[in-house]
This record gives structure tokens, C-alpha cells and sequence, in this order.
């Protein structure tokens, strides 16, 4: 993976299929009986286990989890997954790319400085 550009979506599927788990947030949207993805970010390489935590409103769901590698591989491949108690789908056909950043560690992102090194 490059420092910053465009990714193969399949190259990212496979990363996340070998891994055990995965940090993730991600951002849902009601939709009839389903919440559908409207953003989702992979945090790679992190030996941290993140503090889960959800926020549910009536329209709209924001996660942040642990999740299996391959769960994660799957919402990008478009498959529907329940995920923390919620039926997830993935809006239309998986794209063909997706965007990749390498950060080094303690380096700003979203005004956050992290402490690890990360892509989103």
C-alpha cells in the first residue's frame, strides 16, 4: 500500500481477510429494518484493543469496535453482516478502489495525534 493514494478494493479485501480482528469505525444510517453503511475506517497494524463504544439514535448509528478480519472484508465486498446487535448493509456494488493514507505515529489525523501508525 502506498503513503497515500488509491488501493485496489480486492488488495484490501485480502488484507483484511488475514487478519484476526480489526479496529473499525463506522457510521450507519436507518434505513426500513437495516442500517445501511454510509462510512466506514480500518485502522491496520494496531496491537491496541480500541474501548468499544455505540452511539444509536433514532436515524443513525456510530461504532467504534474490534472486529474479525473477515467481517470487516465482508462489509467491502458488499455482503450483509450483523455487527453489534444491528442487520449492516452496504449501499450498491463495492467500489473498485478505495482511499489509503499511511500515517506514522504521533502524527495528526482528524485532530486527533495518534500514537500509532495507521491507514485509513
Amino acid at each position: 500500500m502506498a503513503n497515500k493514494g488509491q488501493t485496489d478494493t480486492a488488495v484490501l479485501v485480502a488484507m483484511l481477510s488475514e487478519r484476526a480482528a480489526v479496529n473499525v469505525r463506522l457510521a450507519l444510517v436507518a434505513d426500513a429494518q437495516q442500517w445501511q453503511l454510509h462510512h466506514g475506517q480500518v485502522t491496520l497494524d494496531d496491537d491496541i484493543p480500541v474501548t468499544e463504544r455505540a452511539w444509536r439514535y433514532s436515524t443513525a448509528s456510530f461504532l467504534e469496535l474490534c472486529l474479525p478480519g473477515p467481517t470487516a472484508a465482508a462489509l467491502l465486498r458488499g455482503e450483509e453482516q450483523d455487527i453489534h446487535g444491528l442487520h449492516v448493509v452496504a449501499p450498491g456494488p463495492p467500489p473498485a478502489s478505495v482511499s489509503t493514507c499511511r500515517l506514522r505515529g504521533q502524527q495528526e489525523w482528524g485532530r486527533v495525534t495518534t500514537p500509532w501508525p495507521r491507514a485509513e
